[in-house]
């Protein structure tokens, strides 16, 4: 089965594009103070040579002429990662970067933007930042979610000089190449502080009303068309709704819309949300293709082109939205990040080898919230293309990979890539591990498509798989495997507390691994992420299931709210933690999702308690120096985990080589396991 509408041409003004994918605008933290970086060339080159028709690469700063400080930003501590188009010694590097992408058969355009309240004094030479109203940031997301300054409200002669300075910007992108630029009008920054009413108080002609906000925003494109012709590709990137309650909705947004194609743009690319929002947008808990519809709605308003964007990581959804008109392109991001090949092998019908995005965030979004390089869970290569590529091995041998969890995948994906002969051995009766665990938790179902592919390449690759065996030291030395990989992961802590031995008390992985089950009244000891997603599994439990309860909503046997409450009324659940906050180890972009989930699933919760004692009714615990009793029939353990190193410790010495690897070698997330399982493969 064939693609019919995804890898047809189409057309941005007079800019001819060889299919309908486009690289969302990527934040890759890779620049080098304004300049292009030979790792962002190398970062570019692979997405084009993988296939994709357009990349429109991450935020570039535009000129700042007359506004004091501004030329230090690219020299602060923790902003050297942005590229700049603001000055015409930054012109080499992007004509580098051209050459490079059109090489591969892709074209190349750039996001440009003016971060406006987002700066800060500091790196302004003491000049407050600035902005359509004197608002402050609540979370500075630059800045490592600190709160922001109150910035300078902007005069009618500072608004002209940075309409002028986008056009200077505009016409030097046209210089470099670049065949198309766009406007960051939805995440944040200044261009959208003027449009949305939550960011603009202004009682003159750029406030009030609509047309009155987009003002600044028409006036930019009309400065830049007169700067560089009417056929030039503008594209506007928009939030088609804010998700505020003083934000713009869809109903503004088509205005908006409309407004822009009269002023000359060439194609609006659609999203939800933005910087600030009270619905979230990117954690994997979002259905696939869920903001689609803003896309849809605007493109019946205009006859430009529309890109439909958000959550789409699936080529037959892509397929499904070009065919069925929603849009005329679809942009992906973090697909791109997790594999950069996907179109190539979308067209070639090479499904099961897409290394999906899961949209778990760890690499991509939590990294940009800590000004880190951006990576990816899956894809550890990210940004380091040409320092790890995968070599052949100088020599066969045998490799034994003891663990199946995301570290012995992982390394037995690079081995077998390699050319080694590779046998992986996992004593459960399925491969993945905590991979497989947090799949089988709500909102995180994701996971099972990583292992899905994890499981076809072992397949392809030709990878022996051993399932429900436990590996001994004297298995291994029968084997006689010239190198062995330790990834046997990690085993509950118990903490040594009366009563933890008795029948009631389980581990949270053998709750989530179904091997126990927890029965009556739950209570979850540990309030980080495991603990967090044990309690939201335990809730679910005894829970009617999604789909009988819109069968009896539709059916009129139940009302709509009756219905949806019994969906989500499960067990009586309480979480109880020593510390004061609950999943400070869940990464900064989910954290608030999984919290929601949490409170969502009736889920009580106990901060900065001290556990007693396991008795017959439930847990002892003390807290404002008081004992209490928590009711309980189940106690499900979530204390944290200890490596489990005993075959490693019994196999030193006795083989040639012998690494570890994986929460075996340290506890610690999924996306350190998997690069550090695909480091060592890379170099034995």
């Amino acid at each position: 089965m064939t693609m019919k509408y995804l890898f047809q041409p189409g057309k941005i003004a007079n800019l001819e594009i060889k299919n309908r994918l486009i690289v969302a605008p990527l934040a890759m933290y890779i620049g080098d103070r304004g300049y292009i970086s030979d790792r962002l060339i190398n970062f570019s080159v692979e997405l084009a040579k993988g296939g994709v028709g357009l990349i429109i690469m991450g935020a570039s700063l535009v000129e700042h002429t007359g506004e004091p400080g501004y030329e230090k930003i690219l020299e602060a501590e923790g902003m050297g990662f942005w590229t700049s188009l603001g000055d015409d010694k930054f012109l080499p590097g992007w004509q580098k970067l051209v050459k490079a992408v059109h090489d591969h058969g892709a074209k190349i355009a750039v996001q440009l933007v003016h971060i406006g309240k987002y700066a800060y004094s500091g790196i302004l030479a003491g000049h407050p930042p600035v902005s359509a109203s004197p608002i402050p940031v609540k979370v500075n997301i630059l800045f490592g979610g600190k709160p922001g300054e109150t910035p300078r409200e902007l005069s009618h002669q500072d608004i002209k000089q940075i309409e002028q300075n986008f056009a200077r910007t505009v016409k030097r992108a046209r210089e470099a190449g670049l065949e198309a630029i766009e406007f960051n009008v939805a995440s944040a920054y200044l261009i959208r502080e003027f449009l949305s009413p939550s960011t603009n108080q202004r009682t003159d002609e750029y406030g009030g009303s609509i047309e009155n906000r987009a003002r600044f925003l028409l006036e930019i494109v009309e400065r830049c068309r007169q700067e560089v012709g009417k056929d030039y590709p503008i594209i506007c990137r928009i939030s088609a709704d804010e998700f505020l309650p003083d934000g713009n909705s869809l109903k503004e947004s088509r205005i908006v819309a409309q407004l822009l194609e009269k002023v000359g743009v060439s194609a609006l690319h659609v999203v939800g949300g933005g910087h600030v929002t009270t619905v979230p947008v990117n954690p994997m808990n979002i259905p696939r293709g869920a903001f689609v519809y803003l896309a849809q709605a605007i493109k019946q308003v205009v006859n430009i082109p529309v890109i439909a964007c958000q959550r789409i990581n699936d080529p037959w959804l892509a397929e499904e939205i070009i065919r069925e008109g929603k849009a005329d392109f679809v942009a992906m991001g973090r697909p791109f990040l997790a594999d950069p090949e996907f179109p190539q092998k979308a067209q070639e019908g090479r499904y099961k080898e897409i290394r999906p995005c899961i949209a778990c965030n760890q690499g991509c979004y939590d990294a940009a919230f800590s000004l880190s390089p951006i990576t990816c869970l899956l894809n550890p290569r990210v940004g380091r293309e040409r320092e790890t590529a995968i070599s052949k091995a100088p020599h066969k041998k045998e490799v034994m990979v003891i663990g199946g969890g995301p570290a012995g995948l992982e390394a037995a994906r690079v081995l077998a890539l390699r050319g080694y002969q590779v046998s992986l051995y996992e004593r459960e009766k399925h491969l993945g591990g905590l991979m497989r665990l947090a799949s089988g938790c709500s909102g995180r179902e994701e996971f099972a498509s990583a292992l899905d592919y994890y499981l076809h390449q072992l397949s392809i690759l030709g990878v022996e798989v051993c399932l429900g065996k436990e590996v001994t030291a004297e298995l291994v030395q029968k084997n006689s495997p010239q190198t062995v990989l330790i990834a046997t992961g990690a085993n509950p802590i118990i903490p040594p507390i009366p009563g933890i031995s008795g029948s009631q008390v389980i581990t949270a992985t053998e709750l989530l691994a179904g091997h126990k089950s927890a029965t009556g009244r739950v209570v979850v000891l540990g309030g980080g992420m495991v603990g967090v997603e044990a309690a939201i599994f335990a809730a679910k439990q005894g829970s009617m299931k999604e789909s009988v309860a819109l069968f009896l909503m539709s059916e009129g046997a139940l009302p709509a709210k009756e219905a949806i409450e019994f969906t989500h009324a499960g067990k009586d659940v309480t979480l109880v933690t020593q510390r004061n906050k609950l999943g400070t180890d869940i990464g900064m972009s989910t954290r608030g999702v999984r919290l929601k989930a949490l409170k969502g699933s009736g889920i009580k919760t106990i901060l900065e308690a001290q556990w007693k004692e396991v008795v017959a009714g439930g847990v002892r615990i003390e807290r404002d120096s008081r004992e209490e009793l928590v009711e309980a029939e189940s106690i499900v353990l979530a204390i944290g985990t200890k490596p489990n190193q005993e075959l490693y410790s019994r196999l030193e010495g006795k083989v040639s080589e012998l690494y570890l690897i994986g929460d075996a070698h340290t506890p610690r997330n999924m996306l350190a396991a998997i690069h550090e399982a695909f480091s060592t493969a890379r170099q034995i």
